[in-house]
């Protein structure tokens, strides 16, 4: 974005805090008339105090008069202490590595319960609720490794393995994405442990995730379909799980094809994905023994309108959007993303009430989710640079900047 104006950047900040001229006058002191000529970019400058005064009034830095409003990702959750436990879990100290092992191993039936608890926790969006039960999973699991052999032995290998991968998308979605990626692998070497090709790929699905939002296009791509290759099943034969595991690599190979300007490679994924789809029948959310997965036909026809959007055609998205009905058996952070790929597409067709209209409905489905988007809060800050005062506050726009904490 070019630099812009201190007088528009003024004005910005203004809209953006929901703010009439005659509100900021009176939080700053500053009279109506300068605001408004600077405002109108009349003045050729301002007194420092003048500016100090008018950072006040919004409750911004005075340094942040002259960025150019680019800055409205979400603020940094590291310190969030529900995040606290499973970093400690995650990464102990060399005093937790050498503490006395349990007296007695915990039993697997209980670990299981526990993490299909947070499994479903994640899958409705209680992210920081997920991370809470996380770290007792993950200490239950090692300790069961240790403990049993034989079968046992590899059912807790799987649990443990699960639970890598769950830590890894709560951190993923919370943007620790370092530590997210640490936890991922943990779960590949742990899948690995246990013998299990189709945890080894869930896993994998996380990964290219989790490049997709680094923007390493090409590794996102490579891995999700080199994954998909490998456990390739057999239409006839294949399990519901597995045709779910397999069909989702492909729409996470498909995404990261279609970002990349791959616009063939992704149709051609996006259709096998389809044929999985066809053949599993019905939208599922499983939590099996080898597996977590939320796959599906409504899955996929989400999957095209986001590709549709990327391919840079909003109006060709709206138009496949309005087919796509919510699945009671859809995960809510994919349903979620569905609808703020609508708000994007509805902010490039111009469709100003209609993104609200939209995100103040994921805002009441999925809190947690939508304050962590970055894309939720740019259509935000969009939507509050092109919206009056006065709309902003009676459509619930400015009430949601308020509560994504949005940076103006």
């Amino acid at each position: 974005m070019p630099d812009i104006m201190p007088g528009d950047r003024i004005a910005q900040i203004r809209r953006r805090r929901s703010l009439s001229q005659e509100e900021l006058a009176a939080r700053s002191g500053v009279s109506v008339a300068v605001i408004r000529k600077l405002e109108q970019n009349r003045r050729a400058g301002a007194r420092i105090e003048t500016l100090h005064a008018l950072a006040r009034g919004l409750n911004v830095k005075t340094s942040e008069l002259f960025d150019n409003g680019e800055s409205v990702a979400p603020r940094d959750s590291l310190q969030e202490p529900s995040l606290w436990a499973l970093r400690k879990t995650l990464m102990p100290s060399s005093d937790s590595l050498n503490s006395a092992p349990a007296s007695e191993p915990p039993a697997l039936d209980e670990i299981g319960k526990t993490l299909a608890r947070a499994g479903r926790a994640y899958n409705s969006s209680r992210y920081q609720l997920a991370a809470t039960e996380l770290p007792g999973i993950l200490d239950a699991a090692q300790v069961a490794v240790s403990h049993y052999d034989g079968d046992d032995e590899l059912t807790a290998l799987r649990y443990l393995a699960q639970a890598y991968r769950l830590a890894g998308a709560v951190l993923i979605y919370l943007r620790h994405e370092d530590l997210g990626y640490w936890s991922v692998m943990k779960a590949k070497e742990t899948s690995s442990r246990a013998g299990s090709e189709i945890l080894d790929a869930t896993a994998t699905g996380v990964l290219s995730w989790y490049l997709l939002r680094q923007r390493r296009f090409d590794e996102a791509e490579e891995i999700a379909v080199r994954a998909a290759e490998n456990i390739e099943p057999s239409m006839t034969k294949a399990t519901p799980q597995h045709l779910s595991v397999w069909g989702t690599l492909l729409l996470r190979g498909s995404s990261a094809a279609s970002r990349n300007n791959r616009p063939d490679t992704s149709h051609e994924l996006i259709q096998l994905a389809r044929m999985a789809a066809v053949r599993v029948e019905t939208d599922r959310i499983d939590y099996g023994p080898h597996a977590w997965i939320s796959f599906g036909p409504t899955v996929v026809e989400t999957a095209s309108v986001e590709n549709t959007l990327i391919g840079g055609d909003p109006s060709l998205a709206l138009h496949l959007a309005r087919s796509v009905r919510p699945s009671k058996k859809m995960s809510s952070g994919r349903w979620s993303r569905h609808l703020l790929t609508v708000a994007e597409a509805q902010v490039s067709t111009h469709n100003y009430p209609g993104a609200t209209r939209t995100l103040v409905s994921i805002r009441k489905s999925a809190p947690e989710w939508l304050r962590n988007q970055r894309t939720a809060h740019s259509l935000v800050g969009t939507l509050l640079d092109a919206t009056g005062v006065r709309t902003a506050k009676s459509s619930g726009l400015s009430e949601m900047a308020d509560f994504m904490d949005l940076r103006p």
